[in-house]
């Protein structure tokens, strides 16, 4: 019961270890990619506006 109970932890830890870390990835390119496009919005807003007057 106890090698089958730890190889069963280990497992499911080993999961959620990677779906911790691809989730940690995927969260630092997506807030990455924002913030450019955020800087990209305010940027152009900002051009506009200055054109217009």
């Amino acid at each position: 019961m106890n090698s089958k109970g730890a190889k069963y932890i280990n497992i499911v830890l080993g999961v959620a270890l990677l779906i911790v870390f691809v989730l940690a990835l995927r969260g630092l390119l997506v807030s990455k990619y924002t913030v450019l496009e955020l800087e990209d919005i305010q940027g152009a807003g900002s051009n506009e506006f200055a054109r217009e007057g």
